[in-house]
């Protein structure tokens, strides 16, 4: 096969990734899969980590990745 199969998401509803990667990709499967990894307690707004320890950073986290989704 030629070429990446897989398509790169990205969305303003989440923290910009850093580096060279995406915030998720689908794969050739009709996309019926997704992988995103990295995904830390970032305010998609500030750039900053969210303020209050592990409960909030996690709970922004999963927002995060919910936007991903």
């Amino acid at each position: 096969m030629n070429g990446d199969p897989r398509t790169a998401i990205q969305t303003p509803n989440a923290p910009a990734a850093i580096g060279p990667y995406a915030q998720g990709r689908s794969g050739p499967l009709a996309g019926r899969w997704l992988v995103s990894s990295g995904q830390v307690g970032l305010d998609p707004l500030t750039g900053a980590l969210v303020p209050g320890g592990v409960g909030p950073e996690t709970e922004r986290a999963l927002r995060n990745l919910e936007a991903v989704l």
